[in-house]
């Protein structure tokens, strides 16, 4: 008997197991980004063995549920699409009876996403107008973001982009506010789809990137790879096939170091096919013949019929006539039963679509009753924008206030602390600035501080953060930055203060700056307190020796 089972025997009195589930599912949950298989078979041997205790399992139908939903999700991330909807179905099933609206929307959700990724787009807008019916009546917008997403995937990969779009665009704006940055991120990637179908291709692109750079970030791998393959279609769209090839050996890289079988399959086929138009035909072979092994595996009947098609060209190129004949007898095989699928699934969208009309013509009339409110509502959230903004922003210099750098170099430093990565700190201070205040007035002095502050945001970086730390000094944290980059970036800033004098409504006036830098190499034992209090003691030394001056911290 393995381990799991063991502690699971052991656990078995009332009392412990329920910890047990819960530490199960756990685990599973954060085996499903980078070790989905895992979390695949620690499901099933807790499944099967609830399943085998009939007593334990009509107690703990919720986490039964639960586990089936987890096994869902691993399956569909490495590829198997068919099993995940199994799981889900089963999910759904134990819990339906107790009806718990949301957590039966979730499941609906999960359903019709994957009825879509098998090509079942009926019986996926069937399941997703229900989802979408029970988030509007439980008010829960995340929900509905979601199902309004697969349903625009749906339209999108039945080549009508412009309705897809719609619904798209309707998602985007509900999870902007109310959902995870990973379901954001899902309905970004489909827009990137959604683009590319319109022949818009750099938007796609756009899109594309900002999904593929947002999941591999957070560590999202399965969809940083379904990101990956999106941008290397805009590529080839684009006729850049280089480019379309380093995007598609990412996805490859990905995919196959995690085991997506469904990602690996696309991304090889359209490694091939760029190799074929290369006629590197070696190479071409070896990958598409793997993803023809991966798209059997998973049943991904689309790329099963792409791979056949593209050997028989790879073959006839080749004058091998024989073997180009026989991969397009199975492309044509294959070729039908898709065709024929999708004559099917399109009569039964005209179908539920004539049902939907009814609904829709009640729905709109709803929608202008509300528009007065809608309108109030945005104005309101502008408002409210715009309050937040100030609340982070100097007035006088326009860049952000302490309080604010202090929330956003806070967020910083723990993330350079948790990954060992060096940050730096500069600390800037006008030198003889109360001499200009008492010599010119104020409101000279308020000037000369605007534009020493945009001198300041002008010579930084994008990813460095610039605020104003109180009176005539400044500050800024560097991430990612090494001392010797960071003496850089300090003398390029000293440049542009001092190389040229400040111009005001009344007179110009030649600037002098003091500049104190310190870096924390591994962010593990320094606070960020003492990060700036060493770059404010460096300051200070470069007014001791003259002013006008860099100086680095030194223990």
């Amino acid at each position: 008997m393995d381990t799991l089972q063991s502690r699971l025997v052991s656990s078995s009195d009332a009392n412990k197991l329920p910890q047990e589930l819960d530490r199960i599912m756990n685990l599973a949950k954060q085996y499903l980004l980078t070790k989905p298989r895992n979390a695949i078979k620690s499901t099933e041997e807790t499944i099967g063995w609830l399943a085998s205790h009939r007593t334990h399992k009509n107690q703990f139908i919720q986490e039964l549920s639960e586990l089936l939903l987890i096994q869902g999700d691993a399956f569909c991330i490495v590829g198997d699409n068919q099993r995940g909807l199994q799981s889900y179905q089963q999910s759904l099933s134990l819990i339906e009876k107790r009806n718990p609206m949301i957590e039966i929307g979730m499941r609906l959700n999960r359903i019709g996403s994957v009825q879509a990724q098998l090509k079942n787009y009926s019986k996926a807008l069937e399941t997703l107008f229900r989802t979408l019916d029970i988030a509007q009546k439980t008010k829960n917008k995340s929900l509905e973001g979601q199902a309004l997403n697969s349903i625009g995937f749906i339209y999108v990969d039945l080549s009508e982009p412009m309705k897809g779009l719609s619904y798209l665009q309707q998602s985007f704006d509900i999870l902007e506010d109310n959902g995870t940055g990973e379901e954001l991120g899902i309905t970004i990637n489909n827009l990137c789809l959604a683009y590319l179908k319109l022949g818009r291709y750099e938007k796609a692109l756009s899109y594309g990137q900002k999904a593929a750079t947002y999941f591999q970030t957070n560590q999202i791998f399965h969809l940083a790879a379904e990101s990956w393959i999106n941008i290397g279609r805009v590529y080839l769209a684009m006729a850049n096939l280089e480019q379309a090839y380093q995007a598609l050996l990412q996805a490859d890289h990905l995919s196959q170091s995690y085991q997506y079988q469904r990602q690996a399959s696309i991304a090889l086929y359209l490694i091939g096919k760029i190799e074929v138009e290369r006629k590197q035909f070696k190479e071409a072979k070896q990958h598409i013949e793997k993803s023809l092994e991966l798209a059997q595996a998973v049943s991904l009947h689309t790329i099963i019929s792409d791979d056949h098609f593209l050997l028989s060209e790879l073959y006839a190129q080749q004058d091998n006539y024989k073997l180009a004949f026989e991969h397009f007898r199975q492309y044509h095989t294959e070729k039908e039963k898709t065709y024929q699928r999708d004559i099917a699934n399109r009569v039964r969208i005209l179908e539920l679509s004539h049902h939907l009309e009814t609904a829709k013509n009640i729905s709109e009339a709803l929608q202008e009753q509300n528009e007065a409110l809608r309108e109030e509502v945005r104005l309101r959230k502008l408002t409210q924008a715009k309050l937040e903004e100030l609340s982070r922003i100097d007035p006088l210099t326009g860049i952000y206030n302490r309080r604010h750098f202090f929330e956003l170099a806070e967020r910083e430093f723990l993330r350079a602390r948790r990954y060992k990565r060096p940050v730096s700190a500069i600390m800037i201070d006008l030198d003889h600035f109360k001499t200009i205040n008492d010599n010119h007035g104020h409101i000279v002095g308020d000037q000369i501080l605007s534009e020493v502050a945009q001198r300041i945001q002008q010579n930084s970086r994008e990813v460095d953060i610039v605020g104003r730390y109180g009176g005539e000094e400044f500050i800024i944290l560097l991430p990612e930055t090494a001392l010797k980059d960071a003496l850089i970036l300090a003398e390029r800033i000293w440049k542009s203060l001092t190389s040229r004098p400040a111009s005001t409504s009344k007179l110009t006036l030649p600037l002098q700056a003091s500049l104190g830098v310190s870096c924390c190499v591994d962010g593990i034992n320094t606070p960020l307190y003492d990060l700036i209090e060493q770059a404010d003691k460096a300051l200070y030394r470069a007014k001791d020796l003259g002013r006008n001056r860099i100086e680095v911290y030194k223990e």
